[in-house]
């Protein structure tokens, strides 16, 4: 049996090429729901909030994607795009459940897994026993042991040098699907697709980009650095370097904990209001509920943002 514990190098000897995983579980929400309901298999299934309310789509199964449903949207389009979409109400704590039992199956393969949300997670594999020459057996091994496990689960995965090209490529191949960029390819590989397909790069940043004549991966690459900064200030050097590939940051432990970024609430109303005082009376619960949190965990904020959906 192998020795998946992850083993440090030594001083003075040769730096390790840097090995990370992304793992990416697929209509995460959805698949626990069919896992549990085996009913529901093959059926168009949407995880919601109450079914007889107006909620937003929190997943999709594949079946009901194929009706170009998505998470994030109204129930209501989701319905209009397919009728007989099954709604089922979220459970939360079985998605806690299986996370927490595949952040284990994870832990049997390297000590450094951060979990990066309830349905994703970085695999730092530098310095274990997995290296590029064997690196699809690892994953094929994860998949074995999720199967093992969770039979009815399935996830995708990205094996690169750092966190951006692994997370960058684990959807590749959806769902169930293994993808590896070596060191060096990144260029080859992502060069032509447009800036916003960069992790992290949102529509404004690429409207931006467009503007100084930046509109593909390369071209940021081979674009003046000092002109990136002049513009975006820190974050144009970080443009840069994404555009090359480059990611230095680290894997971090689950055990050490992640920095809390900022902390929300948002609620669905049942239906349209043009009611100022409704409003109104919705914000400050949900303002009471975000301070509440802040004040329970010692946090102070310093920005403040609202979103609001029309119909």
């Amino acid at each position: 049996m192998l020795d998946r514990r992850t083993r440090r190098a030594g001083v003075g000897k040769t730096p390790l090429e840097r090995l990370v995983f992304h793992i990416d579980m697929d209509a995460f929400f959805a698949s626990v729901e069919v896992m549990c309901r085996p009913k529901l298999r093959g059926l168009p299934v949407i995880v919601c909030g109450k079914p007889t309310t107006r909620s937003v789509v929190a997943a999709a199964s594949y079946p009901a994607r194929k009706y170009g449903i998505r998470s994030g949207m109204s129930t209501v389009e989701a319905f209009n795009l397919c009728p007989h979409a099954v709604p089922v109400e979220g459970n939360p704590g079985q998605y806690i459940y299986v996370s927490l039992e595949m952040l284990r199956i994870y832990k049997e393969f390297s000590t450094i897994v951060e979990p990066y949300s309830i349905d994703e997670a970085f695999v730092e594999m530098t310095g274990t026993e997995w290296t590029w020459e064997n690196c699809e057996e690892a994953a094929y091994g994860i998949k074995e042991r999720m199967h093992e496990r969770f039979p009815d689960l399935t996830a995708s995965i990205g094996i690169g040098p750092n966190k951006l090209v692994a997370k960058m490529c684990s959807g590749f191949k959806k769902p169930d699907g293994i993808s590896i960029v070596r060191p060096g390819e990144f260029t080859k590989i992502f060069g032509d697709l447009p800036v916003n397909e960069i992790w992290g790069v949102g529509n404004k940043t690429a409207v931006a980009l467009s503007l100084m004549g930046v509109t593909k991966i390369n071209e940021l690459a081979e674009f003046p650095v000092a002109m990136l900064r002049r513009r975006f200030g820190i974050m144009g050097e970080i443009l840069h370097m994404m555009a090359a590939g480059r990611d230095d940051t680290p894997v971090t432990p689950y055990f050490e904990g992640m920095p809390v970024k900022s902390m929300g609430h948002e609620h669905t109303l049942p239906a349209d209001t043009w009611d100022i005082a409704e409003a109104e009376k919705v914000l400050l619960r949900l303002t009471d509920q975000v301070a509440r949190r802040m004040r329970k965990k010692g946090y102070l904020g310093n920005v403040i943002s609202m979103r609001l959906r029309f119909s």
